[in-house]
């Protein structure tokens, strides 16, 4: 309990280290991390209308509640899947510093969350289009 507290305390830390993950991934990208808003927004509107036809219901609240679970699925997905190895990919660093281990489970959330803001752009979209 006490690794947690100080990894809460360290915030700054967990945040610039999260925040410099996604930089350093979408660095040498056009668009940064909008490809993956950009793969979700392609996908929901190719799931959407099909899946809504097949099972019956009105496309316009099925493409929007799509949209919220695909959007939080993805969060979820990517942060236990990431979590997990986290650990083997700060190895070096662990063995360097006496860091907190939850910090690191914080740094791979914020940058998740992050990505999630970013899918969250496609929401205003499906609301435009749907209405």
């Amino acid at each position: 309990m006490n690794d947690l507290k100080e990894a809460l305390a360290r915030h700054q830390l967990w945040i610039s280290l999260g925040w410099n993950d996604v930089l350093g991934r979408y660095r040498r990208s056009v668009l940064g991390p909008f490809w993956i808003t950009i793969s979700m927004g392609v996908t929901i509107s190719a799931m959407g209308p099909l899946y809504g036809s097949l099972f019956s219901s009105g496309s316009e609240n099925f493409i929007m509640h799509l949209t919220l679970g695909m959007i939080f699925w993805a969060f979820l997905s990517a942060t236990i899947n990431e979590s997990c190895g986290i650990f083997n990919e700060s190895a070096s660093i662990i063995k360097q510093s006496d860091l907190p281990l939850y910090l690191y489970i914080l740094r791979v959330f914020y940058r998740q969350f992050m990505i999630m803001l970013h899918n969250f752009i496609i929401i205003p979209f499906v609301i435009f289009f749907t209405n």
